[in-house]
């Protein structure tokens, strides 16, 4: 399925539910081919905003050998090294600057995309160009675990976007056959799966305020005969529930390359496995006394739309619609 870079962008944004950073990182959408240009221009608007408002400081533990005494000297290893021959003390203190792992690693997806092939040269000039503005910043061997337990509050909520780009940077990265540089993988349909899911579910949370939006875990309503046998039912998850006092909706959404397959006659039909699983959920969830229940089946298109509706023998409306992604 080929999906407009500019909305898999959108889609990301609203997966990260950080749709107001789009409009201060402004970038121009239209004619975007590729995937590692478009993230170069949102790094390098997004840092030139964060060198604006200015970069995050922290405070950090130094020891090492100095002229000037701070703070605490640590005895043991200035007399070992010497130090006290050469007016040096060996000592531990506190340093406050911008060699924090924030600032780290967005040095280091700058350094990476440089060196990646098909990234424009007009970008690799502009990302030199911000990576010699952390040159105090300390150069690390970027890894997967770095992006993990990183904390945020109100005051530094962009570097949350920001990392959530280097980290989407990283993850597409292979090595190149050119030693020491890197290719950008194709955005696998298997990851966009969730990212599609994670979108329409953060799009209904953020876009309207008529129902409240989850995923929801549920049980099924059996009742067991022989002793033991219910730890054996697996846990239901809806991908989105959307509810309020008088409604209910269990949204399914499904990933696939051609919505609608053909049978064996050639004739295009609902994938049958699906509407069983949407109807396991309305048969098994509890609503609210009050609450109407429905279900959709929510597939991506970029070709055609549809929109089946019907209704089920228990009174269940039940919708299997598409949406454009090919649209703006």
């Amino acid at each position: 399925m080929n999906i407009p870079i500019q909305n898999i962008y959108i889609m990301l944004i609203y997966s990260w539910q950080k749709h107001n950073e789009k409009d201060i990182v402004k970038v121009n959408l239209e004619g975007q081919t590729s995937l590692q240009n478009l993230f170069a221009k949102v790094l390098i608007n997004g840092v030139n905003h964060l060198f604006k408002r200015g970069v995050n400081r922290d405070y950090r533990s130094v020891n090492e050998g100095i002229r000037t005494i701070k703070r605490k000297i640590d005895f043991n290893t200035s007399i070992k090294k010497n130090l006290f021959i050469n007016g040096m003390a060996q000592c531990e203190f506190d340093e406050f600057d911008e060699d924090n792992i924030q600032n780290q690693i967005i040095k280091e997806t700058i350094s990476k995309l440089i060196r990646t092939d098909d990234v424009d040269s007009e970008h690799k000039t502009k990302l030199a160009h911000l990576r010699r503005r952390f040159a105090k910043v300390s150069h690390i061997e970027l890894k997967k675990s770095h992006f993990s337990g990183l904390g945020f509050n109100s005051n530094n909520q962009f570097y949350e976007f920001l990392l959530n780009v280097c980290e989407m940077i990283f993850s597409n990265l292979l090595p190149s056959e050119n030693k020491g540089k890197y290719k950008f993988r194709k955005f696998a349909e298997d990851r966009l799966d969730d990212l599609f899911e994670s979108f329409v579910r953060n799009f209904y949370k953020i876009e309207q305020d008529k129902m409240k939006v989850k995923s929801e875990r549920f049980n099924w309503r059996f009742e067991t005969i022989t002793e033991g046998s219910g730890e054996f039912l697996p846990e239901m998850r809806t991908d989105i529930s959307l509810f309020n006092d008088d409604r209910k909706i269990i949204m399914d959404t499904k990933f696939y390359r051609e919505a609608l397959k053909k049978n064996q006659w050639g004739k295009r039909i609902i994938n049958q496995n699906h509407l069983y699983q949407l109807t396991a959920y309305l048969n098994n969830t509890q609503p609210k006394d009050g609450q109407v229940l429905e279900g959709i089946l929510l597939y991506p298109t970029v070709t055609d739309d549809f929109d089946h509706q019907y209704r089920t023998q228990k009174g269940y409306k039940v919708s299997v619609k598409s949406i454009d992604l090919n649209q703006n």
